[in-house]
Order: C-alpha cells, then structure tokens, then sequence
C-alpha cells in the first residue's frame, strides 16, 4: 500500500474517530478549547508512539501526559498544581485486539477521566 493511500485512511479513520469521541461527550472536548477531531488527532498519535515505547510522556494543550500501557497501567494528566491518574486493569491502549476503535476510545477516555478530575468543579 502506497504512503498516500495510507495517509488517506488514517485521516479516514480519524475522521470516525472524531464523531465517535463526540458522541461519547467527554468532558475534556466540552471543557477546554479542543474540537473532537483535534483530540481524535492526539490519540492517534499517542497510540503509535505506545505501540514503540509502552511509557509514554508528552505534552498536550499545556497539559503534562503520562501514559503507562502494561497490565495494570495508567493515564496521569497534570497541570502546574496537580495531578490526575486513572488506572486499569489491563491496559490503556491494549494493542492485542482487533477493535482498533475500542482501543482508541478506551485511551481517550483514560485521558478524559484523568484530566477531569483536575479540572472538575467543586
């Protein structure tokens, strides 16, 4: 396959995955300046990177991400105050499933839960 007919069906598949986080209503996409697509984006590419390296660190939107995708693992998303986790049981972006769309939703929703509970209102 062709690097341009790849390309196409990743945008595609981030695409579907965009209306797919919408429709979930994740807090972070209601909560801060990001559009589904833009976040679809990111998870995406956090997931080629965890498919290299299972411990992950980045930054996304001035928000520090910690992902560690082993059994038992966990999201952390800090800010300059504190710091939010959400854990599993398995894995955060388990690549050992054919469900491409479950694996990616499972990751954004870690990030989801983990930014929300630094960003909740009391």
């Amino acid at each position: 396959m062709s690097t341009e007919v790849m390309n196409q069906c990743g945008i595609c598949m981030e695409a579907e995955l965009a209306e797919i986080l919408q429709d979930d209503c994740l807090d972070i996409i209601d909560g801060e300046n990001i559009t589904a697509f833009d976040f679809a984006n990111y998870v995406m590419y956090l997931s080629k990177v965890l498919r290299i390296n299972p411990f992950v660190e980045d930054s996304y939107k001035g928000y520090r991400i910690k992902v560690r995708n082993c059994l038992y693992g966990s999201v952390s998303v800090s800010n300059d105050y504190e710091t939010g986790v959400s854990e599993t049981l398995y894995k955060p972006f388990p690549t050992d499933d054919e469900d491409i769309f479950g694996a990616w939703l499972n990751l954004a929703q870690m990030i989801n839960e983990a930014w929300y509970q630094i960003n909740k209102e009391d």
